[in-house]
């Protein structure tokens, strides 16, 4: 990408030329001399680049290589990470920006880009979408011809972990031994008179029914894997347990003098957690987490949360108490790769 843009500047008639910050592309023009500085997000040591870190040599070069015309200057950077895309095209009063997202091929524009450079972006416009396309093409064939990879994409050791936890406790409960449930299940008054706090913790394993279980797994295995292997395993485990015991907090709190005998189990809470810090996942990365479309995940999550208040028996504060874990979750760890600062 970062070659293929250099012979694009060369092709439109920009020449180049070294600089104390590195080569710059310059194109003479009667009303001011357009400055091209094209940059990779990453330097030679891996470590995320910012055009911030440019701002004063910029300015420096804005005023000292053509002092007597009027130039223009045009940062165009190149990031392979969604969560850089923001932060790129952050306001600066010295220079204007294009962000190319290497993933997808998509250019990005700031608001501060002047008009001037009209040719040239319709240039790398064009370029832009072909490469879309280009990529686009390679992804469907790639997938017809490796079938089981996109299969793959939902097995991560964590997330394959905590279903396999849930299924074999759900065997031992139904075959091995049948008061588990009773035992484990979140009950207010188990847990404040008898002081059986583990229930909050222990309850989130536990099903009452086979259909119970299936319905949670699927929407774990859905979904799960991509937030797993976005912030880690440990974090997305560590993530889950909290989203799972803060969902049944928030359940036990607001249970408390309930004259019914009201048991609760399930792994629904942890999940709602899961949802909500794959939402997060999604706004970081502008949605681009391949296999999973934001305003799909946003319609399925109405969908459960309007389907468990129409339901009888579905604990829906531990739900909400869950996804609300997992929306701060999302918002709190960071990526397992760390690009940023």
């Amino acid at each position: 990408m970062y070659q293929s843009l250099i012979n694009l500047l060369i092709e439109s008639g920009y020449i180049k030329y070294m600089t104390a910050i590195g080569p710059v592309y310059i194109q003479e023009k009667k009303d001011g001399n357009q400055i091209i500085f094209l940059t990779y997000h990453k330097d030679q040591k891996k470590e995320p680049v910012y055009m911030r870190h440019y701002e004063d040599e910029l300015q420096k070069m804005k005023e000292t290589i053509f002092p007597d015309q009027l130039s223009n200057i045009l940062c165009i950077m190149i990031v392979d990470d969604g969560e850089l895309l923001e932060q790129q095209m952050a306001k600066s009063d010295v220079f204007s920006m294009w962000v190319v997202d290497e993933q997808t091929g998509k250019l990005y524009i700031s608001k501060e880009s002047n008009t001037k450079f009209a040719e040239l972006f319709s240039v790398i416009e064009k370029k832009s979408i072909e490469a879309q396309q280009r990529l686009e093409k390679e992804k469907i064939q790639y997938e017809e011809e490796n079938p089981a990879e996109e299969l793959k994409q939902f097995v991560t050791p964590a997330n394959m972990m905590i279903i396999a936890v849930n299924s074999i406790l759900f065997v031992i409960s139904q075959f091995v031994f049948p008061d588990l449930t009773d035992a484990w299940a979140s009950e207010w008054s188990a847990i404040l008179l008898d002081h059986e706090i583990y229930r909050l913790f222990t309850a989130m394993f536990i099903h009452f029914d086979l259909e119970h279980l299936l319905s949670n797994m699927l929407v774990l295995f859905l979904t799960g894997s991509f937030v797993e292997r976005y912030v880690g395993s440990l974090p997305y485990t560590c993530a889950y347990l909290v989203c799972g015991l803060a969902g049944n907090m928030i359940s036990f709190y607001f249970n408390v003098g309930n004259t019914s005998i009201i048991f609760s189990a399930g792994a629904s809470g942890a999940i709602y957690g899961v949802l909500g810090m794959l939402a997060v996942i999604l706004w970081k990365t502008k949605g681009r987490i391949n296999g999973i479309q934001g305003p799909g995940l946003v319609l399925f999550v109405i969908g459960m949360v309007f389907h468990s208040y129409q339901a009888e028996g579905i604990d829906n504060l531990a739900h909400l108490g869950g996804l609300a874990a997992g929306v701060i979750a999302g918002i709190l760890l960071k990526r397992k790769n760390k690009i940023v600062e």
